[in-house]
């Protein structure tokens, strides 16, 4: 959990010198929950606390950043 959040705040700040977006739209967040909400790794059993089995992210932040990629390779690039 700890790398996987240190390589996405570090992957937010180039980003964010880049001038690349940092956070995903809405729309694409909602995607990737509704991706997650399918998942055999989902544990939790509501949004505030859906957290991934994998990474042991808590999906609620990580579906936002646009650095965040899913550890089974469900969500788009």
């Amino acid at each position: 959990m700890i790398l996987d959040f240190l390589r996405t705040m570090i992957l937010s700040i180039v980003s964010f010198f880049k001038r690349d977006p940092v956070l995903v739209s809405e729309v694409v967040a909602c995607d990737r929950m509704n991706i997650c909400k399918t998942c055999v790794y989902l544990k939790g059993s509501n949004i505030i606390n859906y957290k991934c089995k994998l990474c042991k992210c808590y999906l609620n932040y990580k579906t936002k950043f646009s650095a965040s990629e899913c550890p089974a390779g469900y969500w788009k690039k």
